[in-house]
């Protein structure tokens, strides 16, 4: 029981549901609260998310809270509407939590948020479902793009849905999965569901406010959920928070957050020629007050015509700047003959493939994400990992013939300041008929021929040059680059390509820090785009 935790008199209502959960933070411990996927929402974030909230037609609103947790963003958004709408008479609010305590703890917060808007002349009239809100609704995605409201057996349709999702990957298998088939794909995650249930049930014209990872704005995972989702909502604005750090502070939690602010618009894409859209980024919520903001046509933001419908996030005048030259760039990898592919040795599939002593029977090199470093392999590397593979029959399909790559590592750690890492690898430098290449790794080649020395350098240089990081942190939150995502990338004309490897192969020593990015400015200096690239180095 919570009932014994009062409301101080000088809290506001998000401020006490935002100490209930702390209690209940010390109550469950941090293990309860990461395989639940909780993350509470900061009051002050609340509050700003509110702030999202347009005025609202008529005097009654109806508000729902998908994963209501301890109250705090519906609390905050009452709040919001209390003072931005002079004519509200009426909130109805519906949360749904699985957590019985939590159930109980919102129940305490929205009581509180009762008593304080009687003050203001509002009535609130609220319920907290404890049931799997996924599940609940089961079946309201399967017309997901041309939902109508009323298509839940409680005839739901809100005005307002606010929300932090619960963060977590699921099976295929699992039923909420199954549920929202329509709209996932591989290995789903929850809140991405949580965003297509809560679109169907917006009214026409309602308003979606939701703080959620980065992660559903580009990527094959959530390419269905793009596509359906956005030919429903219209975004208004996203706010991004840089640091991964900041946010959710007190869980530990390492994400890349974004703040989408939608209305429910059906057939709006067909007209989206007329609409603008707000971006906005602060590296946390203390300099909130300080963000960067600009308003940009939607096709800047959404990519509308294209098949991915991703969204890109150009969060600064240099960062405009560079993706409109990577956009001008009409190469490409099938263009140039060339391909990525994701190493083909699975450790754990391969087990009795791999050798720590080369000594035992014919091997080759085994290289692992951790022998690839920026324009520098490690081989081999002081490491627990088998830096050898053997060779036979069974085998085979495992290993590459050696031949000129570029090698780009799969996954960064989160604090790394580059995403993009990558090294060339020549033929003349391994002394053997073939390599393997471990799954974490993505590896460049031309099929059925070879890379030139100089096009393997220069791409590698290219790829972990600034002006490419910065490109691809503008289309791209997570820290796993996938062949997909690079397939589709914009290169620069292969004889660039080329002129780079050759001005990088003849610099007998390289500081990484500084002389990929001077090299790669001289050689588009030569192009006339010199001047943008040391503008992002040395921003």
């Amino acid at each position: 029981m919570v009932a014994f935790l009062k409301r101080d008199d000088s809290e506001t209502p998000s401020v006490y549901a935002e100490r209930l959960g702390s209690w209940y933070a010390q109550k469950t411990g941090p293990k309860h609260k990461k395989s639940n996927g909780q993350f509470f929402t900061p009051a002050n974030l609340a509050a700003f998310m509110a702030t999202h909230s347009m005025p609202v037609m008529g005097d009654v609103v109806r508000v729902l809270d998908p994963g209501i947790g301890t109250g705090v963003l519906s609390c905050a958004l009452c709040e919001n509407l209390a003072n931005t709408n002079p004519g509200l008479k009426q909130i109805e609010i519906t949360g749904y939590e699985v957590d019985s305590t939590l159930a109980e703890i919102a129940e305490l917060s929205l009581f509180n948020l009762r008593d304080s808007l009687a003050i203001q002349g509002i009535e609130l009239q609220y319920k907290v479902v404890g049931a799997d809100y996924i599940l609940h609704h089961a079946g309201v995605t399967a017309n997901f793009q041309s939902c109508l409201p009323g298509l839940t057996d409680d005839n739901s349709s809100y005005d307002i849905v606010i929300a932090n999702p619960p963060y977590f990957k699921l099976r295929k298998s699992d039923s909420r999965a199954q549920a929202a088939s329509h709209v996932v794909h591989g290995q789903p995650n929850m809140y991405a569901l949580f965003m297509a249930v809560s679109a169907c049930l917006l009214k026409n014209g309602g308003q979606l406010i939701f703080i959620t990872p980065r992660s559903f704005a580009s990527g094959l995972y959530f390419k269905a959920f793009r596509e359906a989702f956005f030919n429903m909502m219209r975004p208004i604005s996203f706010h991004v928070f840089q640091s991964r750090k900041e946010v959710f502070n007190k869980d530990d939690v390492l994400q890349e957050n974004v703040i989408l602010s939608a209305i429910k618009d059906e057939g709006w894409i067909n007209t989206s020629y007329k609409y603008n859209i707000e971006i906005t980024a602060s590296n946390g919520i203390s300099d909130l007050a300080s963000s960067y903001k600009k308003r940009m046509p939607m096709h800047s933001i959404l990519d509308i015509k294209g098949k991915d419908k991703s969204v890109r996030f150009p969060l600064s005048e240099v960062d405009e700047r560079v993706y409109e030259m990577v956009t001008s760039w009409h190469g490409n990898l099938k263009l140039y003959d060339m391909e990525i592919s994701t190493g083909p040795v699975v450790p754990f599939r391969a087990t009795k493939f791999l050798i720590y002593d080369p000594k035992e029977r014919e091997v080759v090199p085994l290289l692992w994400m951790q022998n690839v470093s920026c324009m520098k392999l490690s081989w081999p590397a002081k490491t627990s990992k088998a830096q050898y593979i053997c060779v036979c029959n069974e085998s085979m399909p495992l290993l590459l013939p050696n031949n000129n790559y570029v090698l780009l590592r799969r996954f960064s750690s989160k604090e790394q300041v580059r995403r993009l890492t990558a090294v060339p690898i020549l033929k003349v430098n391994i002394e053997s008929r073939y390599i393997g290449l471990e799954n974490h790794l993505n590896y460049i080649h031309r099929p059925g021929s070879s890379l030139s020395s100089e096009e393997a350098y220069g791409l590698a240089a290219l790829i972990n040059c600034s002006i490419m990081d910065k490109f691809f942190r503008i289309l791209n939150g997570n820290t796993q680059v996938n062949a997909t995502d690079f397939r589709s990338m914009p290169l620069p004309p292969l004889s660039l390509i080329v002129n780079i490897g050759k001005r990088i192969m003849a610099s007998e020593e390289l500081d990484i820090e500084y002389d990929i990015d001077s090299i790669v400015n001289k050689a588009f200096s030569s192009y006339g785009d010199g001047t943008l690239v040391a503008e992002v180095v040395c921003g």
